[in-house]
Order: structure tokens, then sequence, then C-alpha cells
């Protein structure tokens, strides 16, 4: 078996990965045992969904054909990926500031929150904008952690 320097090397030289790269940027034994332990097989497809960027997102659906473009459908201003959309969708904005503290995360802080906090952000973010319909708001979606519309504050949020 290679040594870790060696496998970080083969993983650096290695082209493409670009997501799982971003996120997994060297062996990090320290992780594994979260992963393999968690309680639900769905949380570990969702987790190597956001790590590998090979999730239910625009960019991957467009690159294996099945959708016109790689656009946020939220935004309508970046390529729809797991980092778009955790870390500077325009349309989440409010929701990440009252659920990590910021407007739009920085690729440091992004790679360094818990594999935990970033599952269940996930979760959390899809599960308001899967749900949650603003009514009024060509803008984007609402949440409904009592902030209202995300970005316009129309109406009240109306839960499909």
């Amino acid at each position: 078996m290679p040594s870790v320097r060696e496998q970080n090397r083969l993983w650096h030289e290695l082209s493409g990965c670009r997501q799982a790269k971003f996120f997994l940027q060297e062996l990090d034994r320290s992780r594994a045992p979260f992963a393999l332990n968690l309680p639900r097989k769905k949380d570990l497809r969702i987790l190597v969904g956001l790590l590998t960027g090979h999730a239910d997102f625009n960019r991957h659906l467009h690159i294996m054909g099945l959708r016109q473009d790689s656009v946020c459908p939220l935004c309508q201003e970046e390529e729809d990926t797991t980092v778009h959309f955790i870390a500077q969708c325009s349309a989440l904005m409010l929701l990440r500031k009252n659920i990590l503290g910021d407007y739009i995360l920085s690729s440091d802080t992004l790679r360094s929150i818990h594999w935990f906090l970033l599952l269940n952000l996930l979760k959390l973010l899809r599960g308001f904008t899967d749900l949650v319909d603003c009514q009024g708001c060509t803008l984007g979606p609402c949440c409904s952690l009592s902030v209202g519309c995300l970005l316009t504050q129309p109406s009240t949020p109306q839960v499909r």
C-alpha cells in the first residue's frame, strides 16, 4: 500500500475530479469514520454527491446530457454546483447568514466545515428550496425560518 505522501501526490497529479479535489485536498483518515458510520445509507450518498459533485445539480445533470444548461435555477447567475449552492448562491444569502453567520462562504471556510454540518446544511437548504414556494416573488425561493422571502420579503411563504 502506498504511503500517505504517495497517495496525496497521486491524487494531485490525477486529472479531473475538480470538485472532489476542492473538498478532499489530501488524504485525511480522521474523516472516514464519520462517513462510514452514518446511520442512513442515503446520507452517505448525499455526502458523496456533495463532495464529488455527482449530485442533482444542474452542472452535473448538464454534463450527463439531462439538462439544457448548467445555470443555477435559484439565482440564474452561476453554474449550479454544490459549492455554489452551499457557499455562494445569492438567492440563499440570508438563510446562509442565519445558519452559518455569513452571507458568502470563502473556499477555506467551506473546506474547514465538518462534513456533519455540510451534510445537514445541504439537506436543510435543499429542503427549503424544494418545499417552499414564494407567493409573488420572481427573484428567488423563500425559507421558513421566520425570515420570509430571501430576496424581496413579499408575502408569507406557502408550503407546497
